[in-house]
């Protein structure tokens, strides 16, 4: 599914354009919902804006719940107080899970659970061994960062690349 990936001596440009068509393979329509994925440049600094304005920007904020204040973030701030820094292989078992099953009725997702790794282990390897991670994903959903039913959410952050896979389902 994926070619190996080596970021060493690509320019910022390079890495997000790798990053990008690498996202893409996660990114489409999985159970009653869809998963996104999204690459921008940034630091960790930037997460909580960049992830709230891909979240907001894709129209998610509603979901299926709309006029139901509190139950999406409201803001940049509310976001990352949702999200928890996870290491690596929390990371990486999230991703996995969300990209190989669906939410709401565990049926398989856009791809399997070893193409999944595989995404994972490029995307890690595009943000280096420094990428610092955050994720609502704590098996329960009770996090939620979108206006849906179930939700799940990885963003990354090194090298100079922001990644983002955000899922969501609906019963």
């Amino acid at each position: 599914m994926l070619a190996s990936m080596e970021p060493d001596g690509d320019s910022a440009g390079d890495l997000l354009a790798r990053a990008g068509r690498l996202l893409a393979s996660a990114a489409g329509g999985c159970g009653n919902g869809e998963i996104f994925a999204w690459a921008n440049e940034g630091d960790a600094q930037l997460v909580p804006q960049v992830v709230f304005g891909r979240i907001a920007g894709a129209g998610l904020l509603e979901g299926s719940h709309p006029g139901l204040g509190g139950y999406a973030p409201g803001s940049a701030a509310d976001l990352m107080s949702r999200l928890r820094e996870v290491d690596e292989a929390a990371a990486a078992d999230a991703l996995t899970g969300m990209v190989s099953v669906s939410m709401a009725y565990r049926r398989p997702g856009r791809c399997g659970e070893d193409d999944a790794r595989q995404l994972f282990t490029a995307a890690a390897g595009l943000l280096g061994r420094s990428a610092r991670w955050w994720s609502n994903a704590d098996g329960g959903g009770s996090n939620p960062v979108t206006g849906h039913t179930f939700d799940a959410l990885v963003a990354g952050a090194g090298r100079g690349l922001i990644l983002t896979v955000l899922a969501y389902d609906e019963d």
